[in-house]
Protein backbone atom coordinates (compact mmCIF):
# COMPACT_ATOMS: atom_id res chain seq x y z
CA UNK A 1 0.00 0.00 0.00
CA UNK A 2 2.71 2.69 0.70
CA UNK A 3 4.39 2.08 -2.08
CA UNK A 4 1.48 1.66 -4.45
CA UNK A 5 1.04 5.49 -2.81
CA UNK A 6 4.67 6.32 -3.79
CA UNK A 7 3.92 4.94 -7.53
CA UNK A 8 0.58 6.86 -7.57
CA UNK A 9 1.64 10.46 -6.11
CA UNK A 10 0.34 13.55 -8.11
CA UNK A 11 1.59 17.18 -7.35
CA UNK A 12 -0.84 19.49 -5.90
CA UNK A 13 -2.23 20.79 -8.88
CA UNK A 14 -3.20 16.96 -9.31
CA UNK A 15 -0.55 15.89 -12.51
CA UNK A 16 1.67 13.24 -11.75
CA UNK A 17 5.29 13.92 -9.66
CA UNK A 18 7.68 12.67 -11.99
CA UNK A 19 9.18 9.26 -11.84
CA UNK A 20 12.87 9.87 -10.82
CA UNK A 21 10.88 12.07 -7.60
CA UNK A 22 8.68 9.15 -6.41
CA UNK A 23 11.29 6.65 -6.72
CA UNK A 24 13.40 8.91 -4.93
CA UNK A 25 10.35 9.08 -2.30
CA UNK A 26 10.53 5.38 -1.87
CA UNK A 27 13.41 5.30 -1.35
CA UNK A 28 13.90 7.62 1.22
CA UNK A 29 10.67 5.89 3.01
CA UNK A 30 13.09 2.70 2.64
CA UNK A 31 15.99 4.18 4.58
CA UNK A 32 14.13 5.69 7.23
CA UNK A 33 13.01 2.01 7.63
CA UNK A 34 16.69 0.77 7.69
CA UNK A 35 17.84 3.43 10.29
CA UNK A 36 15.14 2.56 12.60
CA UNK A 37 15.48 -0.99 12.66
CA UNK A 38 19.92 -0.57 12.77
CA UNK A 39 18.90 2.07 15.92
CA UNK A 40 16.82 -0.65 17.68
CA UNK A 41 13.58 1.87 17.23
CA UNK A 42 11.48 0.22 15.43
CA UNK A 43 11.44 -3.08 17.74
CA UNK A 44 7.47 -3.74 18.08
CA UNK A 45 7.20 -3.08 14.13
CA UNK A 46 6.85 -6.65 12.43
CA UNK A 47 9.91 -7.85 10.41
CA UNK A 48 7.61 -8.59 7.66
CA UNK A 49 7.18 -4.86 6.90
CA UNK A 50 10.13 -4.46 4.68
CA UNK A 51 11.29 -3.88 0.85
CA UNK A 52 10.79 -6.43 -1.55
CA UNK A 53 13.26 -5.72 -3.75
CA UNK A 54 11.29 -7.22 -6.91
CA UNK A 55 7.50 -6.32 -6.15
CA UNK A 56 8.39 -2.99 -4.34
CA UNK A 57 9.78 -1.61 -7.48
CA UNK A 58 9.04 1.51 -9.09
CA UNK A 59 9.55 1.00 -12.62
CA UNK A 60 11.45 4.21 -14.21
CA UNK A 61 9.76 5.16 -16.97
CA UNK A 62 11.40 5.76 -20.69
CA UNK A 63 10.14 9.11 -22.22
CA UNK A 64 8.53 9.35 -26.07
CA UNK A 65 11.59 11.16 -27.68
CA UNK A 66 9.79 11.90 -30.61
CA UNK A 67 6.65 13.29 -28.67
CA UNK A 68 7.49 14.69 -25.64
CA UNK A 69 7.99 18.10 -26.51
CA UNK A 70 8.42 21.37 -29.02
CA UNK A 71 11.53 23.41 -29.00
CA UNK A 72 11.97 26.51 -26.82
CA UNK A 73 11.92 29.60 -29.44
CA UNK A 74 15.37 31.21 -28.89
CA UNK A 75 13.56 34.60 -28.76
CA UNK A 76 12.17 33.02 -25.44
CA UNK A 77 15.39 31.31 -24.08
CA UNK A 78 17.15 34.61 -24.67
CA UNK A 79 14.07 36.22 -22.45
CA UNK A 80 14.67 33.59 -19.83
CA UNK A 81 19.01 34.36 -19.76
CA UNK A 82 17.49 37.82 -18.73
CA UNK A 83 16.54 36.91 -16.02
CA UNK A 84 18.91 34.21 -15.02
CA UNK A 85 20.15 35.87 -11.82
CA UNK A 86 16.20 34.73 -10.18
CA UNK A 87 17.11 30.65 -11.22
CA UNK A 88 17.43 28.68 -8.20
CA UNK A 89 15.85 30.59 -5.14
CA UNK A 90 12.40 29.31 -3.49
CA UNK A 91 11.55 26.12 -2.10
CA UNK A 92 10.92 24.81 -5.27
CA UNK A 93 14.70 24.10 -5.08
CA UNK A 94 14.54 21.59 -2.46
CA UNK A 95 15.76 21.00 0.81
CA UNK A 96 19.77 21.77 1.16
CA UNK A 97 22.41 21.87 3.46
CA UNK A 98 24.49 23.64 1.03
CA UNK A 99 24.36 27.95 1.40
CA UNK A 100 21.61 29.36 -0.94
CA UNK A 101 24.23 31.20 -3.01
CA UNK A 102 25.66 27.95 -3.79
CA UNK A 103 22.39 26.12 -4.93
CA UNK A 104 21.84 29.05 -7.27
CA UNK A 105 24.81 28.79 -8.68
CA UNK A 106 24.56 25.33 -9.25
CA UNK A 107 20.47 25.66 -10.67
CA UNK A 108 22.43 28.04 -13.09
CA UNK A 109 24.67 26.39 -14.37
CA UNK A 110 22.75 23.52 -15.29
CA UNK A 111 20.17 25.61 -17.03
CA UNK A 112 23.23 26.50 -19.58
CA UNK A 113 24.25 23.00 -19.98
CA UNK A 114 20.85 22.27 -20.91
CA UNK A 115 20.57 25.03 -23.18
CA UNK A 116 23.62 24.65 -24.68
CA UNK A 117 24.52 20.82 -24.97
CA UNK A 118 21.03 19.45 -25.59
CA UNK A 119 21.51 16.31 -22.80
CA UNK A 120 18.72 14.64 -21.39
CA UNK A 121 17.94 16.10 -18.09
CA UNK A 122 19.37 13.05 -16.20
CA UNK A 123 22.52 13.22 -18.21
CA UNK A 124 22.63 16.97 -17.18
CA UNK A 125 22.06 15.52 -13.72
CA UNK A 126 24.64 12.57 -13.26
CA UNK A 127 27.64 14.82 -14.96
CA UNK A 128 30.62 13.35 -13.37
CA UNK A 129 33.17 16.60 -11.73
CA UNK A 130 35.82 15.51 -14.17
CA UNK A 131 33.01 16.32 -17.47
CA UNK A 132 35.33 18.75 -19.63
CA UNK A 133 37.87 17.94 -21.54
CA UNK A 134 40.24 20.10 -23.36
CA UNK A 135 42.46 19.13 -26.15
CA UNK A 136 44.35 22.23 -27.49
CA UNK A 137 41.44 24.49 -28.24
CA UNK A 138 38.96 22.11 -28.53
CA UNK A 139 36.74 21.81 -25.19
CA UNK A 140 34.81 18.52 -24.86
CA UNK A 141 31.95 17.20 -22.26
CA UNK A 142 32.32 13.99 -21.24
CA UNK A 143 28.99 12.80 -20.61
CA UNK A 144 26.81 9.03 -20.26
CA UNK A 145 23.76 8.11 -22.88
CA UNK A 146 22.26 6.07 -20.09
CA UNK A 147 19.12 5.94 -21.88
CA UNK A 148 21.51 4.46 -24.96
CA UNK A 149 23.86 2.51 -22.19
CA UNK A 150 26.95 4.12 -24.02
CA UNK A 151 29.69 6.08 -21.94
CA UNK A 152 31.77 8.44 -21.32
CA UNK A 153 30.28 10.23 -24.87
CA UNK A 154 32.00 13.62 -26.28
CA UNK A 155 30.50 16.59 -27.54
CA UNK A 156 32.07 19.79 -28.41
CA UNK A 157 31.03 22.82 -26.50
CA UNK A 158 32.28 26.75 -26.84
CA UNK A 159 34.47 28.44 -25.00
CA UNK A 160 31.86 30.29 -23.14
CA UNK A 161 29.74 26.97 -22.26
CA UNK A 162 33.21 25.27 -21.10
CA UNK A 163 33.86 28.93 -19.05
CA UNK A 164 30.10 27.98 -16.93
CA UNK A 165 31.11 25.17 -16.30
CA UNK A 166 34.88 25.03 -14.67
CA UNK A 167 33.01 28.10 -12.59
CA UNK A 168 31.15 25.70 -11.61
CA UNK A 169 33.98 22.62 -10.55
CA UNK A 170 35.64 25.78 -8.65
CA UNK A 171 32.62 26.39 -6.80
CA UNK A 172 32.24 22.88 -5.89
CA UNK A 173 35.39 22.40 -4.68
CA UNK A 174 34.74 23.92 -1.86
CA UNK A 175 31.23 22.96 -1.33
CA UNK A 176 30.05 21.33 1.86
CA UNK A 177 28.30 18.80 0.16
CA UNK A 178 26.98 15.55 1.25
CA UNK A 179 29.81 12.96 0.70
CA UNK A 180 27.72 10.61 -1.36
CA UNK A 181 27.78 12.92 -3.82
CA UNK A 182 31.54 13.20 -4.16
CA UNK A 183 31.55 12.01 -7.88
CA UNK A 184 29.45 13.82 -9.16
CA UNK A 185 29.35 17.72 -10.47
CA UNK A 186 25.62 18.14 -9.20
CA UNK A 187 25.66 16.77 -5.88
CA UNK A 188 22.52 15.76 -4.02
CA UNK A 189 21.17 18.43 -1.65
CA UNK A 190 21.26 15.83 1.55
CA UNK A 191 21.83 12.81 2.64
CA UNK A 192 18.56 11.30 2.62
CA UNK A 193 18.35 11.63 -1.09
CA UNK A 194 17.85 8.45 -3.37
CA UNK A 195 20.58 9.38 -5.78
CA UNK A 196 23.98 10.69 -5.15
CA UNK A 197 23.37 13.40 -7.72
CA UNK A 198 20.78 15.86 -7.94
CA UNK A 199 17.74 13.77 -9.16
CA UNK A 200 16.50 15.22 -12.57
CA UNK A 201 12.86 16.19 -10.80
CA UNK A 202 14.58 18.88 -8.89
CA UNK A 203 15.64 20.59 -12.20
CA UNK A 204 12.15 19.85 -13.31
CA UNK A 205 10.83 21.70 -10.34
CA UNK A 206 13.44 24.76 -10.17
CA UNK A 207 12.96 25.89 -14.02
CA UNK A 208 9.10 25.45 -13.34
CA UNK A 209 8.80 27.73 -10.08
CA UNK A 210 11.68 30.40 -12.22
CA UNK A 211 9.68 30.01 -15.69
CA UNK A 212 6.63 30.97 -14.01
CA UNK A 213 8.00 33.48 -11.57
CA UNK A 214 9.02 35.63 -14.80
CA UNK A 215 6.83 38.64 -14.68
CA UNK A 216 6.34 38.78 -18.69
CA UNK A 217 7.26 36.24 -21.24
CA UNK A 218 6.48 37.62 -25.19
CA UNK A 219 5.86 34.97 -27.86
CA UNK A 220 5.52 35.55 -31.37
CA UNK A 221 2.87 38.31 -33.13
CA UNK A 222 0.70 40.40 -31.46
CA UNK A 223 -2.85 40.63 -30.41
CA UNK A 224 -6.25 42.43 -31.88
CA UNK A 225 -4.95 45.52 -29.76
CA UNK A 226 -1.41 45.52 -31.01
CA UNK A 227 0.30 44.12 -27.64
CA UNK A 228 2.52 41.37 -27.93
CA UNK A 229 0.95 37.88 -26.81
CA UNK A 230 2.21 35.81 -23.98
CA UNK A 231 4.22 32.69 -24.08
CA UNK A 232 3.12 29.55 -23.27
CA UNK A 233 5.08 28.49 -19.57
CA UNK A 234 4.00 25.16 -19.50
CA UNK A 235 6.42 24.45 -22.76
CA UNK A 236 9.24 25.49 -20.79
CA UNK A 237 10.70 22.42 -19.02
CA UNK A 238 14.30 20.41 -19.19
CA UNK A 239 13.90 18.35 -21.84
CA UNK A 240 12.60 21.28 -24.44
CA UNK A 241 16.47 22.66 -24.44
CA UNK A 242 17.19 18.95 -26.08
CA UNK A 243 14.74 20.37 -29.15
CA UNK A 244 15.88 23.78 -28.85
CA UNK A 245 19.21 22.03 -29.38
CA UNK A 246 18.26 20.28 -32.29
CA UNK A 247 16.41 22.90 -33.81
CA UNK A 248 19.40 25.47 -33.26
CA UNK A 249 21.32 23.52 -35.44
CA UNK A 250 19.25 22.35 -38.05
CA UNK A 251 18.68 26.29 -38.56
CA UNK A 252 22.48 26.70 -38.92
CA UNK A 253 22.48 24.26 -41.63
CA UNK A 254 23.96 21.27 -39.54
CA UNK A 255 24.13 18.28 -42.12
CA UNK A 256 21.43 15.76 -40.58
CA UNK A 257 24.13 13.10 -40.04
CA UNK A 258 26.29 15.60 -38.02
CA UNK A 259 23.28 16.41 -35.98
CA UNK A 260 22.75 12.57 -35.86
CA UNK A 261 25.98 12.19 -33.53
CA UNK A 262 25.57 15.52 -31.63
CA UNK A 263 22.22 14.12 -29.96
CA UNK A 264 23.91 10.65 -29.86
CA UNK A 265 21.18 9.01 -31.91
CA UNK A 266 21.25 6.07 -33.51
CA UNK A 267 18.90 6.84 -36.21
CA UNK A 268 18.67 9.87 -38.55
CA UNK A 269 14.65 9.15 -38.03
CA UNK A 270 14.84 9.88 -34.86
CA UNK A 271 17.29 13.60 -35.08
CA UNK A 272 14.52 14.61 -37.73
CA UNK A 273 11.62 13.90 -34.80
CA UNK A 274 13.23 16.82 -33.00
CA UNK A 275 12.83 19.70 -35.08
CA UNK A 276 10.92 21.20 -37.72
CA UNK A 277 12.64 22.13 -41.71
CA UNK A 278 12.66 25.86 -41.39
CA UNK A 279 14.93 26.29 -44.25
CA UNK A 280 17.04 23.77 -46.27
CA UNK A 281 20.17 22.16 -45.09
CA UNK A 282 23.70 23.02 -45.95
CA UNK A 283 25.54 20.63 -48.37
CA UNK A 284 28.06 18.71 -46.65
CA UNK A 285 31.37 20.39 -46.36
CA UNK A 286 30.11 23.69 -45.43
CA UNK A 287 30.40 24.76 -41.86
CA UNK A 288 27.87 25.60 -40.43
CA UNK A 289 27.26 29.19 -37.85
CA UNK A 290 25.68 27.88 -34.63
CA UNK A 291 25.27 30.96 -31.80
CA UNK A 292 25.31 28.51 -28.28
CA UNK A 293 27.17 25.20 -29.18
CA UNK A 294 29.25 24.02 -31.47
Amino acid sequence: VVVDAFRAAVKLDGSPCATTFRRALAGRFFALLDFGRRAGLLGELAGGFARDPVSHRIQLEEANEDEIGKAIPEHVIAQLDTHLDALGTGEACGTRVMAAGDVQAMYQTIYILLRDTGRRPEEIAALPRDCLETDGAEVSLIWHNRKGRRHRRRLPITQATAGAGRAWQDRRSRLDAPARGDAFLFPALTEASGFGHLPASYISEAIRHWADAIPELHGEGAGPDGSRLPFNRSLIFPYAFRHSYAQRHADAGTPIDVLKDLMDHRSASTTQGYYKNSQELHQPGEKPQVSRSQ
